[in-house]
């Protein structure tokens, strides 16, 4: 079973990639949980080969979703600052337009 899980969560997919690390994780932490020697080394097994790979895509995605909120800050600022120019040159334009 671990070296299927394993096999999907290194997938390109995606989707098929989310759901091996939800799966992943339930696995984790039932085996974290257990006490017996033979589950203990499974854990261990198990942390020991995919924490390098997990840790990598952890910082990956991080990295990507920065630069996402970055690039959607920047466009937000942009939108608002030609909001403001329009009401503003809307304004003068009534007020001229009044007087």
């Amino acid at each position: 079973m671990l070296p299927s899980l394993l096999h999907l969560v290194r997938t390109e997919d995606d989707l098929v990639q989310q759901r091996a690390l939800l799966y992943l994780h339930h696995v984790t932490k039932s085996l974290a949980s257990k006490r017996l020697a033979g589950d203990r080394r499974a854990f261990q097994d198990l942390s020991s080969e995919m924490y390098s790979y997990v840790y990598a895509l952890y910082s990956h995605l991080s990295q990507t979703l920065l630069q996402q909120v970055t690039i959607s800050n920047q466009i937000f600022m942009q939108d608002r600052s030609d909001l403001f120019l329009f009401f503003f040159f809307s304004f003068l334009y009534n007020v001229d337009g009044d007087g």
